[in-house]
């Protein structure tokens, strides 16, 4: 019994060992991220004097942020506005969910009718938009259906960018 005993102890010691050592490294380049949230688009939205889409979002990665400039088309008391909007927020993995969304977004610029818009007012009032629109738009999703995966898909131990792409590391 006592062998028995040790025997399993040292198979379970074995196998924790193992499981540290365990580590997934999964690549997304900004065609990727793009594809997944591009399928969220156009976003229409309806305010109070202003009604507009946003649509074509074309991604980018760099300095730990994922990037994105946005056609935005719309009136805005009665006057049409044309433009594009470019925005970046930092990649944020949900363990729960097994997701990467992006918080933090942020509003660079905003060009409406081929002129920088410096209008506070404005700016608040898209990037609040922004915000509500794009940090509940997952980046990407563990499959469960992979093992190694859903072996680590509580641990995920770095998110970082490299030569544009977006690498996620996950074990122990």
């Amino acid at each position: 019994m006592r062998k028995l005993s040790f025997l399993i102890s040292l198979l379970l010691l074995v196998g924790l060992q193992a499981c540290q050592h365990l580590e997934y490294k999964h690549e997304l380049s900004a065609l990727d991220i793009q594809e997944r949230i591009a399928k969220k688009f156009p976003i229409e939205k309806d305010l109070f004097l202003a009604q507009f889409m946003l649509s074509n979002p074309q991604v980018a990665i760099a300095n730990n942020k994922i990037q994105a400039t946005i056609a935005i088309d719309g009136n805005y008391l009665g006057d049409r506005v044309i433009g594009t909007l470019k925005i970046d927020g930092e990649p944020y993995y949900k363990k729960a969910e097994g997701k990467i969304y992006v918080r933090n977004v942020q509003l660079l610029e905003l060009i409406i009718n081929h002129k920088q818009v410096n209008d506070k007012a404005i700016a608040n009032t898209i990037e609040k938009v922004i915000r509500q629109n794009l940090e509940t738009i997952p980046v990407y999703r563990l499959n469960e259906k992979d093992f190694k995966k859903s072996l680590v898909k509580m641990m995920l131990k770095s998110i970082h960018t490299e030569n544009d792409k977006l690498i996620l590391t996950f074990g122990a």
